[in-house]
């Protein structure tokens, strides 16, 4: 007898997709964490899939992860996050569970958020709104983004939207990844030359998955290396970042 599939997901999720995941897959079962559980043996003995959502974050986090890490027989995690940097992904790896994660789902917001950053810094958008509360008018010069050189580091999902929206605004984008493959969507340079992207680019923006390799990789000495003027702006984990005292 075949056993059919089932997915462990939060209560909130079950609520919203149990119809369109059902159309899709009509055999799954699907075994919702409800509250912060607990979740019986015997269904999480059932558990194949998890998907880990972002419903759940951060306040049920830790009891849908327990729970994942509690069915005997998980073969396949997916994560809302893009990165899996996080030990505790570390500890279903070990265990030879597959993980895919949601990289690319949230460029848009994110490199929107970039732009939305650029844009209140230049116009001092703090300053206007609080002349807007006190009700004065002082108009100010301001130093528009138009032309400006925009380093970003990294070649991801998030990365090129960044690059197609300062593209757009009339920046100069320069990339950086490890290797140039020809596809970049801009003049792109190796990750070896970002001091020298550091100390030309009017803003930084550091768009890379957090590894071994890239931890720390924003260093003293490139935060030195830029202009007093320039920007900095990280979207990735903040151990991208030597901290220093």
């Amino acid at each position: 007898m075949t056993v059919a599939p089932a997915l462990l997901c939060t209560d909130w999720f079950e609520q919203h997709y149990a119809e369109r995941l059902r159309a899709i897959a009509p055999a799954l079962a699907i075994v919702p964490l409800v509250g912060e559980g607990p979740i019986p043996e015997d269904d999480l003995d059932r558990v194949d899939a998890f998907f880990f959502s972002a419903d759940c974050y951060p306040t049920r986090t830790l009891a849908l992860l327990k729970a994942g890490l509690a069915a005997p027989n998980l073969r396949w995690l997916h994560t809302f996050s893009a990165g899996t940097d996080h030990p505790i992904f570390g500890q279903f790896r070990d265990r030879g569970v597959r993980i895919t994660t949601s990289s690319g789902a949230n460029a848009p917001p994110i490199a929107r958020t970039v732009m939305l950053y650029l844009l209140a810094l230049s116009r001092d958008v703090r300053r206007l709104l609080r002349n807007q509360d006190a009700h004065v008018w002082d108009p100010q010069p301001f130093d528009d983004i138009d032309g400006k050189t925009i380093g970003v580091v990294g070649m991801g999902p998030i990365a090129r939207e960044v690059i197609r929206l300062a593209t757009a605004f009339g920046m100069r984008p320069v990339g950086m990844r490890r290797a140039v493959l020809g596809d970049e969507p801009c003049e792109t340079w190796t990750l070896d030359r970002l001091p020298e992207l550091a100390a030309t680019a009017d803003v930084l923006v550091v768009a890379l998955p957090l590894t071994e390799d890239t931890r720390g990789i924003i260093s003293a000495a490139v935060i030195d290396a830029m202009a007093p003027h320039a920007v900095f702006v990280n979207v990735g984990r903040g151990d991208l970042v030597t901290s220093w005292p």
